[in-house]
């Protein structure tokens, strides 16, 4: 994740103008381009040109750039301070959350901003 390595092979990313690739949940019926926020924030790397096609076309994942892909956080088990009796959770917290200190991150958190979708032949925005 911090070295942008594709992550299915850990060869070099995709990129373009645009950005660097990367395969983002998406939902596969019912939604225009238009409606993808202008951001979004993900613990996966990013992906070669050859691993950007999800395995199966229903799976729900599309590809974008992005021209930004800043860490913001981490991912993994937030412990409680030592005077609450409360069990761990998983959760996601940026670097600025004062509850850092209780955290053992498992995962990188980027924020990507200004995406373009990769648009498949036969495909329509």
């Amino acid at each position: 994740m911090e070295q942008l390595l594709c992550l299915v092979c850990s060869a070099p990313t995709g990129r373009s103008k645009a950005g660097v690739l990367w395969r983002l949940p998406f939902p596969t019926s019912g939604h225009r381009w238009d409606s993808r926020p202008k951001g979004a924030m993900t613990t996966e790397p990013p992906v070669c040109l050859r691993h950007s096609a999800p395995p199966r076309s229903d799976v729900g994942y599309r590809a974008f750039f992005a021209a930004e892909a800043e860490i913001v956080g981490v991912h993994g088990t937030l412990h409680r301070p030592p005077r609450l009796l409360a069990s761990p959770v998983e959760w996601t917290l940026r670097f600025s959350d004062p509850r850092m200190p209780w955290m053992v991150g498992t995962h990188f958190v980027r924020q990507l901003r200004q995406l373009t979708p990769v648009v498949e032949q036969g495909e329509e925005l």
